[in-house]
Parts: structure tokens; sequence; C-alpha cells
């Protein structure tokens, strides 16, 4: 049985040991080239890979948390949305509950006020339709600095509100509401309120303080 010599071609016979035509070795094994031994991981670079990856984690663990749990603007869009639902859905008392007026404006004036609300849409029974047909909306949620927000207290103990001091925060809260029965001109308006933080629970206050005349109250 013949064979082919490796390098030049040439037909050599096959117990022959070289190529007669170039010399080349025949029937030689190739050459095994040596494999390097795999590299051992060092332990300190595990270590940071971990700990990187730990502070990773974290960071996301807390942009979560700020974001979707301990942010108060989402406290705040919250409580003004269970508010907007409750006068949607005709349910005053659960409205009135998030109005800082009437839960603050000393005993039985919350009682009042959804009695003079009960009231009004009875004898205004279009009323009830025109509110039930607004659509709510924030635009944006400022933050108050410490001097205006002492201002605000001065103001709301103007207006004979004593207990000022349980106030946390305030914000001012700019919205949109739309109301497509309403004729055209009318079916879009902006809005803004106080948003008031008592003892970890957000309530608002849609009327204007006027800090110059004590006791004097304009609805916007």
């Amino acid at each position: 049985m013949s064979m082919l010599c490796p390098k030049c071609g040439k037909t050599v016979g096959e117990n022959e040991k070289f190529c007669g035509k170039c010399g080349a070795a025949l029937n030689e094994a190739p050459a095994v080239q040596p494999v390097a031994a795999p590299k051992k991981k060092s332990k300190k670079g595990l270590i940071v890979g971990i700990s990187l990856g730990s502070a990773v984690l974290l960071a996301a663990a807390a942009f979560i948390l700020w974001t979707f749990v301990f942010n108060p603007d989402i406290a705040v869009k919250d409580a003004f949305q269970k508010q907007q639902k409750a006068s949607k859905n005709g349910d005053i008392k659960a409205a009135h509950e998030y109005s800082y007026y009437p839960v603050f404006g000393g005993e039985g004036e919350l009682e009042k006020s959804i009695k003079s609300t009960e009231d009004m849409i009875k004898d205004f029974p279009e009323l009830d339709e025109m509110f039930k047909s607004y659509d709510y909306n924030i635009l944006s949620i400022a933050d108050l600095s410490s001097d205006s927000i002492s201002e605000v207290k001065n103001a709301l103990k103007l207006h004979g509100f004593t207990d000022t001091d349980a106030i946390e925060d305030v914000k001012v809260v700019t919205y949109e509401y739309r109301n497509e029965k309403l004729e055209e001109g009318k079916r879009y308006m902006i809005g803004s309120c106080l948003a008031i933080k008592v003892r970890g629970k957000w309530y608002f206050n849609y009327s204007t303080l006027d800090t110059d005349a004590p006791g004097k109250e304009t609805d916007k």
C-alpha cells in the first residue's frame, strides 16, 4: 500500500521511513503542543467582584424604595387620586377626609362640611353630575422652603387653626382638570392647592390664605 509524502506529495511505499525525492521523514507522529495550566483566580479579585455586585444591588434597591415607597411625591399623588376618585364616585365623606379645613377646623367641623355638601347637592343635583364629570391630573409638585412653611402655619393660625405644630411638610400641587360636558372654553382649567402633611397623612387645601386679613378666606 502506498502513500503520499506530506511535504512534496511524491508517492512512497508504506514501509519507507524517508521520502526518496525530498528526504522528508515519514510516519512520524505530530508533535504535541504543551498546554498551559489554568491560572487560579485570585481570592482578592473574587471578593472585589462580590463587593461591587452587592453595591450595585443595594443602589438599585435604594432607588426602587425611594421611587415607589418613600418618595413623598408618590404619597401626595396617591392621596390626591384617592380624593378625586371618591369625588367622582359620589363618596362625599371619603373625599372630605382628605381636606385640611374640615378635618382640622375644630370639633364637629368635618361633619358640618359633609352635611353642607350633601344639602347643596340635594338642592342642585346638577352640581353632583358636574363634579363627577371632572378628570384631574397632577402637573407638578413643588417643595416649599422652611420659611414658606412657617408662613403657611402662621396663616392657618390667623384662620383659627391651633394645631399647626403637627404639620410636618407642605407642598404646592399644580393640577389640570377637564370636563368635556362643559361648553367650549371651560372644559380645561389649571388650578393649584396646598398639600399639607399631618402625622404622616396628606391633606389638601384648595382655598387661598389671606395673611393680611384674619378669618378671611377666598375660594379659588
